[in-house]
């Protein structure tokens, strides 16, 4: 019944190898999650971008040389240009005697909806559902990738054992091009998984 498959195991599609790559889910999940990577950094650079131009906005404020309330709040504006751009965007510190907050980045765009402990929490069970999800897209990719590999090295010693030195010189430039695009991807799905853990840990400690 494996005649063919041993005597031709690189022809055609082969199931097991294609098993996860071959579903619906798995391309739509791994769109999804480098969307939401894209839109999560987006969102911080676009945070960080309005809060510097708020601070070069504070800074150009010419200062007045009066007394009274009005030389006090010419001088709490200019004091903002001295403001990092979390400072300027998480303007809260915590009182005396609290336990320091975790400044957010990643999650600033969504915290100033965080209003009570029941949005943050729904925002964290939001966040750890795509984190399981992500977490289940990067094994399907990792087990895609493992089989596809294992499959090359078979094919390359079943050539080098029959003396096909031109497909086997072929066959290892293509797996020296597979293991670096196995690389790229790999570290991408890093990037994603570790943003995300990052963004759980925000909304924890914020």
């Amino acid at each position: 019944m494996h005649h063919r498959s041993n005597q031709q195991p690189w022809r055609g599609l082969d199931p097991y190898v294609c098993e996860y790559a071959l579903k619906p889910a798995f391309w739509v999940v791994g769109i999804l999650s480098v969307t939401f990577w894209f839109v999560t950094v987006g969102y911080a650079i676009e945070e960080k971008k309005r809060a510097e131009q708020d601070a070069k906005t504070a800074s150009a404020t010419p200062t007045i040389t009066t007394s009274g309330p009005v030389k006090l709040e010419a001088a709490a504006a200019t004091d903002t240009s001295k403001k990092s751009w979390r400072e300027l965007r998480y303007p809260n510190p915590p009182r005396s005697g609290q336990k320091k907050r975790f400044a957010p980045h990643f999650t600033l765009w969504i915290s100033r909806y965080l209003t009570t402990r029941w949005r943050k929490a729904a925002a964290l069970v939001v966040y750890l559902a795509i984190l399981g999800v992500q977490l289940l897209e990067a094994y399907w990719v990792a087990a895609t990738l493992a089989r596809a590999m294992a499959k090359l090295v078979r094919v390359w010693l079943h050539q080098v054992g029959s003396g096909e030195w031109v497909a086997t010189a072929s066959m290892t430039w293509t797996i020296a091009v597979v293991s670096l695009l196995d690389a790229i991807v790999t570290f991408s799905g890093g990037l994603i998984v570790m943003l995300q853990v990052l963004c759980i840990v925000e909304l924890c400690f914020s």
